[in-house]
């Protein structure tokens, strides 16, 4: 029984993970595939650390990604281009 696979997410709004959000995004889905496959042998304790800390990218992701967002619109506002 192999581990289940686990994807990336897409942003809410469609389009690229901007900025650091790839990195974070790409380090939340390795964590997850690491922690499954620690499940399968039989080591919860390094599989709960691993969901910790893809948490944590998550919310860096989330983070990254909503500044990048501001920064994009503050430019188009301030050179005015309306992107909206």
């Amino acid at each position: 029984m192999g581990a289940k696979w686990i994807g990336p997410e897409k942003p809410r709004q469609g389009g690229d993970w901007l900025g650091g959000a790839q990195m974070h995004e790409r380090e939340r889905v390795r964590l997850l595939q690491e922690a499954n496959m620690a499940e399968e042998h039989g080591d919860l304790e390094l599989a709960m650390r691993f969901r910790e800390y893809a948490e944590l990218h998550r919310q860096n992701r989330d983070r990254n990604q909503r500044e990048e967002e501001r920064r994009a619109m503050n430019r188009s506002l301030r050179f005015g281009r309306r992107r909206y």
